[in-house]
């Protein structure tokens, strides 16, 4: 995998700019920003299919909106599990609360650093719970633009022998796309944590200033981790004929 060619190949486009641009201010939008995961599972699709200028326009928005809904409703069932957690651990605290409150719940100490106690130690426990599976989730992240550049379809997104067959022939180049795109995030979030501070203190149009610079960074990350999943897929996959046939969604 060339992970220099999933940054310079932006710059190569003549239109990059205007790209990225219209990127960044779409992914201003909530629910429109859905298409700025389409855009990453499009640029995976043509570094897969050989194009010249991987790096798409916007002309297919509706496309691309549908394949960043494929990858919100794959990510939302996923965690299910965890929001069933945090129901529980918050209904929990409630009825505990209640408890306490109406007297049904006493003892020598009851009362608030008791109630503080308890409430600690159910929030630990979930975290225990819960951490293990996020970070599961944070492994198959980049797995997911993978499965719907493949194939087209949320359903692809639950494949699991079809995605344990990609991490177990190819781990490595896995790990090099996590490695990669953690790393980017990390270093662009260093980077513009002080447009954030100050932004902060400008009223409205530091809003407006911190979310165009959200939006520039979803874009860039993704266009990123779009041509190094575009990699991963050529690895262990045949691109799909460039006549014009579609692989069917499985």
């Amino acid at each position: 995998m060339d992970i220099g060619k999933a940054f310079s190949f932006i710059t190569e486009d003549e239109k990059w700019v205007e790209k990225l641009g219209i990127g960044a201010l779409i992914g201003m939008i909530p629910i429109a920003n859905f298409a700025a995961f389409g855009y990453q599972v499009q640029i995976a699709r043509n570094v897969w299919h050989g194009e010249e200028r991987p790096l798409p326009t916007w002309d297919e928005f509706g496309k691309m909106f549908v394949d960043g809904l494929r990858i919100v409703g794959a990510m939302m069932v996923y965690m299910l599990p965890m929001i069933l957690i945090y129901s529980v651990m918050v209904m929990g605290m409630v009825a505990f609360a209640f408890m306490t409150e109406s007297g049904a719940y006493s003892s020598a100490n009851a009362g608030g650093d008791e109630f503080v106690g308890i409430m600690i130690m159910m929030m630990s426990l979930s975290m225990l719970c819960i951490m293990p599976y996020m970070l599961l989730i944070w492994l198959l992240y980049p797995m997911f633009f993978i499965q719907v550049a493949r194939h087209g379809s949320v359903k692809s997104c639950f494949a699991f022998r079809d995605m344990w067959a990609l991490l177990r022939a190819y781990p490595a180049n896995y790990l090099l796309v996590i490695g990669v795109i953690f790393g980017l995030y990390m270093i662009l979030s260093i980077v513009i944590m002080p447009v954030y501070l100050v932004a902060m203190f400008i009223p409205c149009i530091g809003f407006i200033v911190t979310m165009l610079v959200t939006g520039g960074m979803t874009i860039l990350v993704g266009a990123v981790s779009g041509h190094l999943e575009g990699q991963f897929i050529l690895e262990g996959d045949t691109p799909i004929d460039l006549s014009g046939k579609e692989k069917e969604p499985i």
